[in-house]
């Protein structure tokens, strides 16, 4: 089975070549890799050329300014001609047997889906971390795997994960310039539009914490403003799909704390009436246990102090691993 992998390309000069190359490396070798140039302004698409010579397997797209990830990884849908997809960053890496092991679990359970793990790599290239679903191997329902994402079993994140083509035949919500949280959109999508999806605890992944990503550099206000969009998607998307209010609304509220956090406390006032309602001082019990409405109260009373007992917190885990 053929696997198309689709990769927006931008500012990775120092990157992709590493990422390709472990791609040309897969022990599954019926693939085609489009890389999708969204105006990098460095030299990526040039190394991105050179491979291409090499292997015809690979492809370069490209637009005519930048739109962001999300019209990216479109334009690859648009153009791939694979069995299955997966979705790759240009600054990370596949281990060797990646598509091999996602697509013996697409056949053996009959998936249209498959959610996996990844280890989490230093810039110097030393893994630091497996991260894995926390949910046995196996086949899921759709519904089931919203509930696991609300009780935060597995991740959202594309990257670990191969689709079937058949996923892709209806509209995706698509923004331009959306850079923050928009493969979980396209995730849940994809896994709403499914039948069976199957997790296996293995790492199919090799994601890099490099400082210059745009998961390390500061919270703008223009990131505010997305992540507002975002909230709104995750509750009007998984009510839709099935799953209770409370239980929704529990899962998104404490992550409105970066709100308070970095200065949007203002930009409150656009997420959805149902999500301002239940943050309400009386009604907010109802969704969050007494440990994170303390958090919450004290993001909201004592933003500076909160955030600097977060920075503190996270600087003694790095210590400690």
């Amino acid at each position: 089975m053929k696997v198309s992998v689709i990769i927006p390309v931008y500012n990775t000069e120092k990157y992709i070549g590493r990422c390709l190359d472990s791609i040309l490396r897969q022990t599954h070798r019926d693939f085609e890799v489009l890389c999708v140039n969204d105006c990098s302004p460095d030299h990526a698409m040039d190394v991105v050329g050179r491979y291409a010579r090499r292997d015809p397997r690979i492809k370069m797209l490209g637009h005519d300014r930048n739109r962001g990830p999300m019209v990216a990884r479109q334009t690859g849908i648009q153009n791939a001609s694979g069995d299955f997809y997966m979705f790759v960053d240009s600054d990370d890496t596949l281990p060797v047997d990646t598509m091999e092991s996602l697509i013996a679990a697409a056949r053996k359970d009959a998936s249209e889906v498959v959610v996996a793990g990844h280890n989490v790599v230093d810039k110097d290239g030393n893994k630091t971390k497996e991260d894995f679903p926390l949910l046995q191997d196996g086949v899921y329902t759709p519904l089931e795997i919203f509930h696991s994402l609300v009780e935060r079993k597995i991740r959202h994140n594309l990257a670990f994960c191969i689709f079937a083509k058949s996923l892709f035949n209806g509209d995706f919500y698509t923004l331009e310039n959306q850079a923050n949280c928009e493969d979980m959109i396209l995730f849940y999508e994809l896994v709403g539009a499914s039948k069976r999806v199957s997790v296996i605890r293995k790492a199919v992944y090799n994601y890099y914490q490099n400082p210059g990503s745009t998961t390390h550099t500061a919270i703008s206000r223009n990131v505010l403003n997305q992540m507002i969009y975002v909230f709104n998607f995750q509750y009007g998307f998984l009510v839709k799909n099935g799953l209770p209010e409370s239980e929704v609304l529990g899962f998104v509220l404490p992550d409105l704390n970066i709100l308070y956090l970095y200065g949007g406390k203002d930009l409150l006032q656009k997420l959805n009436p149902k999500i301002l309602e239940a943050l309400d001082k009386h009604a907010i019990r109802n969704y969050l246990p007494l440990k994170k409405r303390i958090s919450h109260l004290m993001c909201k009373s004592m933003p500076r102090l909160a955030l600097l007992l977060l920075k503190a917190k996270a600087l003694l885990r790095k210590q400690l691993v």
